[in-house]
């Protein structure tokens, strides 16, 4: 499926493929899953937001993409533990917010499985992956796998789980959560970050991991 939803958001807007026991197709305005029309628009891997279903509604959400996805971001593995089972997305709107208190932010999607089990957790780490380390990225972008499986990782100082390999961690309890359009913008108040190895960034740019 992300495979599926990076091509059309490169432009690719015609196809046909089977994947994860499913038979999927790129449309025009939306994917077809086994035959059926799904109306979610996905404007970044593993973020799936309705739009109308009109032919206006789909050129503005694409040109809505298009140009900010010029934009070149750097890509991150947002996770938490209830203490029952570690959960994680993807995230490309990592940022800092504040130094003084520390403040970072990330803003999922309503449609975020992860999001109320952050919340309730009380607590989030930032992972900020490196270039090497895509198909991490892809994992969590995708949804009903265990994401977890076969991947090294220890606690932070929050609990939230610290993913082996990544460049650096951002852990934070969660300062409040804000709604914004079909996201949420969640502010995080830094209790521990740090570098853990020096190595290229992975980065997101025109609907393509780089």
């Amino acid at each position: 499926m992300v495979r599926a939803v990076q091509d059309w958001l490169l432009g690719h807007h015609t196809g046909h493929m089977s994947l994860a026991g499913h038979d999927w197709s790129v449309v025009t305005w939306g994917l077809v899953k086994n035959g059926e029309v799904t109306r979610e628009f996905e404007l970044r891997p593993g973020e799936p937001s309705d739009i109308g279903d009109s032919d206006d509604d789909l050129a503005r959400a694409r040109r809505f993409r298009d140009v900010l996805g010029w934009y070149a971001s750097g890509v991150t593995v947002v996770t938490a533990d209830p203490g029952s089972h570690p959960v994680g997305l993807t995230c490309q709107t990592f940022s800092s917010v504040s130094l003084e208190p520390p403040l970072v932010s990330f803003m999922p999607a309503r449609t975020s499985r992860s999001l109320p089990i952050i919340r309730d957790a009380g607590h989030f780490c930032v992972n900020i992956l490196a270039a090497d380390q895509q198909a991490i990225a892809q994992v969590f972008a995708s949804k009903g796998a265990d994401k977890f499986n076969g991947l090294g990782w220890a606690p932070g100082v929050t609990g939230a789980p610290v993913l082996d390999g990544a460049i650096g961690r951002v852990d934070c309890t969660v300062h409040s959560i804000h709604e914004a359009g079909d996201h949420f913008i969640v502010v995080g108040n830094v209790k521990d970050l740090a570098i853990t190895r020096e190595a290229e960034p992975l980065i997101y740019f025109r609907g393509t991991f780089r």
